[in-house]
């Protein structure tokens, strides 16, 4: 009787098999990778919105529903972004609540990086409590970032006591008005799902930098970031530009009614 004769896998087979499967990841990895980007964009999406229900609860449980006070009783800098949480903790949770924290906020595009918690301070934007067990009596250099718990990623409109009207919930532009955004200004930490070509170099890119704004009448609308003074990113519902924390806060007798 003749042996059975085994069968096994050519080397020529083997080497098929391995670029199918490598192909087979790299069709499948940018997929995956898009799906992350898609649910990490509607969680903050999602944060926002329960922000801004938040924050319209607050307003109508107001005598005089007038927007958060972010600067000190002098009225002077710096904006305090940490009391917008403070003043929620009863509709919404804290400044220890995930509700405040972006998932797209890390390394440098977190308010709790080093570098940027520095560039912030210095530019009068606190967003971290200083109630954080963390900060009392510590340093700017020896600060455990990673341990910080109470702060918002989110920056909410602090143009009250610039403009010329605050920021009042019978105000008839309230719906253009932009109550909060993601991000701090400088670092927009989403992106729109269309591309572009750049004319200079000729590549593609597939993804652009935008900031997530929740406007008075809890929409929100993505914008593409341009520049670190606010202009350039759109015009606001009745045709004004930029800087966009401004929309809908100055009396334009030229502007047309909603």
């Amino acid at each position: 009787m003749n042996p059975r004769r085994c069968s096994a896998f050519t080397l020529i087979e083997l080497l098929v098999v391995i670029a199918i499967v490598a192909l087979l990841v790299s069709l499948l990895l940018p997929a995956l990778g898009e799906a992350r980007n898609t649910a990490k964009d509607l969680l903050c999406k999602t944060n926002m919105h329960s922000v801004g229900q938040g924050i319209q609860m607050y307003l109508d449980d107001q005598k005089d529903p007038v927007w958060f006070d972010l600067r000190e009783a002098n009225r002077q800098a710096p904006f305090h972004h940490y009391r917008v949480p403070r003043a929620l903790a009863d509709y919404c949770g804290d400044g220890r609540s995930k509700i405040y924290k972006c998932p797209r906020a890390v390394g440098r595009m977190s308010v709790k990086d080093p570098a940027t918690f520095l560039e912030m301070s210095s530019a009068g934007r606190l967003f971290i409590d200083p109630e954080d067990p963390v900060l009392a009596g510590a340093t700017s250099l020896n600060i455990d970032y990673d341990a910080i718990q109470i702060y918002t990623e989110y920056w909410f409109n602090d143009s009250y006591f610039m403009s010329r009207e605050p920021i009042r919930r019978n105000n008839e532009y309230l719906p253009g008005i932009v109550l909060m955004a993601d991000a701090y200004d400088e670092i927009p930490r989403h992106s729109a799902k269309r591309s572009e070509t750049n004319r200079r170099t000729g590549q593609g890119t597939n993804r652009l930098n935008e900031i997530y704004m929740l406007f008075g009448d809890q929409s929100i609308q993505g914008f593409r970031w341009v520049n670190a003074l606010g202009a350039g990113v759109a015009k606001d519902k009745w045709g004004i530009e930029g800087p966009f924390w401004d929309w809908g806060l100055y009396a334009n007798p030229a502007r047309p009614a909603p």
